[in-house]
């Protein structure tokens, strides 16, 4: 874990695929006010002590939800804006995985509608509050949750890492995405793969778990990207920044974020 955002990366480490759309972003208005609000309104005593409590009874991320902690800041509008080609603003947008929606927020002004999916219903409940069409589901065992390409885009941020089957959720949301639509994902590397809220491994390994920053996004690539004959528009590194729940300021995952079309 970086002690500061990175966002330089060494492209000769790259595949020529990846060296050719690498876009290099830096700190922004957005990212800073974040910062900003997490060194200023740190969790508290009272927020650690309600996690606790809830987290006898449910799961920990579930009681995240329902206490509407541990804020997450990843791609600012910005960023959102590089990453969708400009032919696609307008279209739809699926977030698998948003959260409590903290990063989907940033790409409203992109979409003239988002939808959501979520596991825990604390979550699904956040969503709407925030005003997004959310789902309860798993689309690794819920296939035909939407009506095949249907998506303009489909963004998977920071939820790979954390899945039973991530290569199975992959091949089912690119069910969803258009021909001609954009995938969107991100992980922080080196990869951790562990499955959220249970203590085995995960069934499907996607590597990149050991090396450099850059050769762990080449097998990353190359494992996930490759097969699935997608072809890259756009990779950059960008910090991953939560408030941390030990009530001290933030941390910071070292992520990649890729952004590739389907054919």
């Amino acid at each position: 874990m970086p002690e500061d955002p990175r966002y330089d990366v060494d492209t000769r480490e790259l595949p020529q695929a990846l060296r050719e759309v690498f876009t290099q972003f830096e700190q922004d208005e957005a990212l800073t006010a974040f910062l900003a609000d997490c060194n200023a309104h740190p969790h508290t005593w009272l927020d650690m002590a309600l996690l606790f409590g809830l987290s006898q009874i449910t799961e920990t991320y579930n009681a995240h939800g329902i206490l509407g902690l541990y804020p997450m800041h990843l791609l600012s509008t910005p960023q959102w804006e590089a990453l969708v080609p400009i032919e696609l603003y307008g279209g739809r947008l699926l977030d698998i995985g948003a959260g409590q929606g903290f990063v989907t927020e940033y790409a409203r002004p992109l979409f003239s509608e988002i939808t959501a999916i979520e596991t825990a219903s604390s979550m699904v409940r956040r969503l709407h509050a925030r005003g997004f069409r959310a789902h309860q589901a798993d689309i690794t065992t819920e296939p035909n949750l939407f009506p095949h390409e249907s998506f303009d885009v489909v963004s998977i941020l920071n939820v790979l890492d954390r899945c039973e089957h991530p290569l199975t959720l992959l091949t089912h949301a690119l069910q969803f995405l258009k021909p001609g639509g954009v995938l969107i994902l991100s992980d922080p590397l080196p990869l951790e793969q562990r499955v959220r809220g249970n203590i085995h491994a995960p069934k499907e390994q996607l590597g990149a778990s050991a090396g450099t920053w850059e050769k762990c996004l080449s097998e990353l690539y190359t494992n996930v990207v490759v097969p699935h004959n997608l072809t890259p528009l756009c990779v950059s590194r960008l910090p991953y920044v939560y408030k941390s729940v030990d009530g001290v300021g933030f941390e910071v995952l070292d992520d990649c974020v890729i952004a590739c079309r389907k054919g």
